[in-house]
């Protein structure tokens, strides 16, 4: 039974938080902030009071009183409870909790514009971890931090308990990191776990206990439009959910991405005689702060079919600094081009918008000139309802090109304002270098494909978790950012140095990883004992060393005892 005591202190702690943070945004609302510091005070002490009741309390004049609540009531922080009362309208502040009431089976029942907040056994504990500083000493690997390819390198390799690797970060990376990844050790059998940590995550709340400061601390070390992502499977994934809107905020959600790992076949029937095969893991996604998130990227998946018909239009900039954009329809253009109506010919075909995808489907050389040859110019229009892209129609309504670029998208002004949409952004290269049409893809993301070979990735087999490199490089497709600095929670055989590597040398991107991996001890007859690793960081390090080899790179990376 948790005490009350205990609960009680849990509250006021995040009262005190919240009052805080609504504090400071009645900071910054101008001429009446002394007024508004003075109201809000008052509601703090008794968060429901009517008109009558706060002019005697506060002192301050009726008028005042009625015009700042107005004030308070449009920065949300103040809401106007209806009762009919004229003069004495109710008014409350919902930002705290009140009364033990609120918490019911560990669970707080109230939600708060910060999201929902989680009582866990061990919270306490959990919140003084947090923070409580490190004594753990950091030595660097000075005879191989020396080498030449390492002595500059901004990659790292920390083989600490990755709580201590975050407060020891802090001073240099605060709001630094641009992703944080985390494989995280959910369910880890307790053999594994009492080697690698101080307690099991047989259970929950111990699983909660121990991400609870470690997301904390992540999310001091995350730059402001910085996310963290962190793999989870099917038996604890609502309860991280929780947790994770606990620290973040539900507001800065993302999405929880589904991972299909297996299929069907390759599913050993004799497992799941009384429940259906699992196929699949998540990847639950969120922002330090949503509201400053704006690169995510769109991604596209291979597409069953070969054309869109939406694609109707072919639009040529301008040959001249004061030309126009040239607009054709796309039936148009291909009957102006005699090559084009000879292959149409050849095949009996009208040409027709409709027989289109089957021409690109028999006939190379017309797939050719729609894939390659014209797939840049080649448009169709969506039409964007945001309040951004008004404002952009907005700005440009004296230009006299209706069709002008905005940030590399190309936009129509007119009664609908179209947005246009570019067919060669939606072909994809596959692995023999061919162009095929593709689809947006959704928060469903496949990775089975991977399976069979996943154990030989970076030359590295490891009996724990082990994810693909195809995952993290969708993620940082995701992101859509060419550098930043991304963090693996748990190293284990590093997934995400491989995938930086790999995108910094097929990509030119400009990715540095930080890898933090407890030197966990390796069970002698496990394959890694058996090819001669002792503790998972020898793994999490070779691993490193072999994706170098293997890319031909001079990358370089440290590592700190």
């Amino acid at each position: 039974m948790i005490k009350k005591q205990t609960i009680r202190k849990t509250i006021n702690t995040f009262n005190t938080e919240i009052i805080s943070t609504d504090r400071a945004k009645i900071e910054n609302i101008g001429r009446s902030k002394n007024t508004a510091l003075a109201i809000f005070d008052t509601f703090c002490k008794t968060p429901q009071l009517d008109i009558t009741t706060l002019c005697k309390q506060t002192k301050i004049p009726r008028p005042t009183i009625t015009n700042t609540l107005k004030l308070l009531c449009n920065t949300g922080i103040i809401s106007k409870v209806e009762n009919g009362k004229k003069w004495g309208q109710l008014y409350r502040y919902e930002g705290i909790i009140g009364s033990l009431e609120d918490f019911k089976n560990n669970t707080t029942q109230t939600q708060n514009k910060n999201g929902l907040f989680l009582y866990f056994n061990g919270r306490e504990r959990a919140e003084k971890l947090t923070n409580t500083p490190t004594k753990v000493k950091f030595h660097p690997n000075k005879s191989f931090n020396s080498l030449p390819n390492n002595e500059k390198s901004k990659n790292l390799v920390l083989v600490k308990d990755n709580i201590d690797a975050c407060k020891w970060l802090l001073p240099e990376y605060s709001g630094k990191l641009l992703l944080a990844y985390g494989d995280i050790p959910f369910n880890m059998p307790s053999n594994r776990a009492v080697l690698a940590y101080n307690s099991s995550f047989d259970g929950t709340c111990q699983l909660l206990e121990h991400l609870f400061p470690r997301l904390e601390l992540v999310k001091k070390l995350l730059q402001p439009d910085g996310l963290v992502a962190l793999s989870v499977s099917e038996h604890e994934m609502a309860y991280v959910k929780v947790l994770m809107d606990s620290v973040y905020g539900r507001e800065n959600f993302i999405n929880n991405i589904v991972i299909k790992t297996s299929t069907p076949a390759s599913i050993i029937v004799s497992r799941t005689q009384y429940r259906l095969p699992g196929l699949k893991s998540y990847l639950l996604v969120y922002a330090k702060d949503k509201s400053k998130v704006n690169h995510l990227q769109r991604l596209y998946t291979p597409s069953s079919t070969y054309w869109q018909n939406s694609f109707k239009h072919l639009i040529k900039k301008p040959n001249s600094t004061f030309g126009v954009h040239e607009k054709i329809y796309l039936i148009d253009h291909l009957k102006q081009q005699p090559h084009i109506i000879n292959l149409f010919k050849k095949h009996n075909m009208e040409l027709l918008s409709k027989n289109i995808e089957k021409m690109i489907k028999i006939e190379p050389e017309f797939k050719h000139y729609m894939y390659n040859t014209i797939a840049k110019d080649l448009y169709k229009a969506v039409y964007p309802k945001s309040n951004a892209y008004k404002s952009v129609f907005y700005a440009h309504r004296d230009d006299l090109d209706p069709i002008f670029e905005y940030k590399g998208k190309l936009l129509e002004k007119g009664s609908k304002n179209a947005l246009y949409l570019r067919f060669s952004d939606s072909l994809i290269k596959q692995e023999d270098g061919s162009l095929k049409n593709s689809v947006i893809l959704g928060d469903i993301w496949d990775v089975s494909d991977t399976k069979s070979t996943l154990q030989n990735e970076g030359h590295i087999s490891f009996s724990g978790s082990k994810k693909p490199v195809k995952l993290i490089t969708m993620l940082l497709d995701l992101i859509g950012q060419r550098s930043g600095v991304i963090f693996e929670m748990y190293g284990g055989a590093s997934v995400v140095s491989h995938a930086c590597l790999l995108k910094n040398k097929q990509e030119g991107t400009n990715f540095n990883f930080i890898v933090s991996q407890i030197p966990e001890k390796v069970d002698p007859k496990s394959i890694e004992g058996k090819a001669g690793f002792q503790t998972v960081d020898q793994i999490t390090i070779k691993r490193i060393q072999n994706v170098i080899e293997e890319l031909g790179t001079d990358d370089g990376f440290k590592i700190y005892y």
